[in-house]
């Protein structure tokens, strides 16, 4: 398996409890304030709705690095939306 697949995997959400399920997994960790998480991520996934993207997409610049996988599940926002916040080599 992929090393980034192994873990620590952590969780931003307005709602803690809606990662509680989740949490119960001990590789799982719950961030409340992302700005204060500075570990560059092997994946970042973005999960929220297509009106929130431009919104939590700051915060999460900071945690890409060259490398890192940047996955968005919200639908209907063309790749050109998202080039000014992931980072090029």
């Amino acid at each position: 398996s992929h090393p980034a697949l192994s873990g620590p995997f952590y969780i931003s959400t307005p709602r803690r409890e809606s990662a509680a399920p989740f949490l119960q997994d001990t590789r799982v960790h719950y961030v409340e304030d992302l700005s204060a998480h500075s570990a560059v991520a092997d994946i970042v996934v973005c999960a929220v709705k297509p009106s929130m993207v431009a919104s939590v997409l700051p915060a999460y610049k900071r945690l890409m690095g060259p490398h890192t996988l940047f996955i968005s599940v919200a639908a209907g926002l063309p790749l050109s939306f998202y080039a000014p916040f992931i980072p090029r080599d």
